[in-house]
């Protein structure tokens, strides 16, 4: 996807893959700004803020006013992205997801 050698493998559940396919049709420069965190994040994914209580396995990363969600698996070297919210919902998001 991102065409460049990372240090972890990409993984994103399809409504993670939905959303980033309206992005791409409403607001291509926002989608290349998500595209441009999303590598940021596979290069050094400990880098983000990690969150905690229900969300401890999950980190968080700022695109503007919303946020991108995801899971380190270390044992795959892969990063799960779960959820592209605006910030205020992004908790209530990221509890739905199953993991």
């Amino acid at each position: 996807m991102l065409g460049v050698a990372l240090p972890y493998a990409l993984d994103a559940n399809e409504e993670f893959l939905e959303i980033l396919g309206k992005l791409l049709k409403k607001d291509p420069q926002m989608y290349d700004r998500v595209r441009k965190k999303m590598q940021e994040i596979l290069e050094t994914p400990d880098h983000f803020k990690p969150l905690s209580n229900v969300l401890k396995h999950y980190r968080r990363a700022h695109v503007g006013h919303f946020v991108i969600a995801f899971r380190i698996i270390e044992e795959q070297k892969m990063v799960r992205f779960v959820a592209y919210a605006h910030h205020i919902y992004t908790k209530e998001v990221s509890m739905n997801k199953s993991s």
